[in-house]
């Protein structure tokens, strides 16, 4: 097995896992490392932070409000508006804790949809 390969790197470790005592480990470390280094070489010195999307969450009523739009959204995509699927698909992700910039940007998506009300246009009349 390798150690090493397409930036992932494989090892076993001991502990009572298994009936056997070991188990395998899959990492991206030193990956992680090589392109984050990559990255501060054109862009310069990235902060550090403690979550990816550091937005404060929702509170009761905007949680509901934003599970109502992701709803109205995925039915939306059912009617046929595949232009918005993408993007559904992803804010929906964050039904269960979503922070004030998913709201914003499920806010955006029904902008779109209000200034698209036809979607793309057919050539079939």
């Amino acid at each position: 097995m390798p150690d090493y390969f397409l930036g992932a790197e494989f090892g076993r470790i001991n502990g009572e896992f298994t009936d056997r005592g070991v188990t395998s480990t899959w990492s991206a470390k030193t990956y992680l490392k090589n392109v984050i280094d990559c990255f501060e070489q054109l862009l310069g010195n990235l902060r550090t932070f403690t979550c990816p999307y550091d937005s404060p969450l929702l509170g009761p009523t905007d949680k509901s409000m934003y599970r109502s739009l992701i709803g109205s959204a995925q039915w939306a995509i059912t009617l046929g508006r595949m232009d918005i699927t993408y993007a559904t698909s992803m804010l929906s992700r964050y039904n269960m804790s979503p922070r004030e910039g998913h709201l914003l940007a499920i806010k955006k998506l029904f902008g779109y949809l209000k200034g698209h009300m036809r979607g793309k246009e057919s050539s079939i009349r």
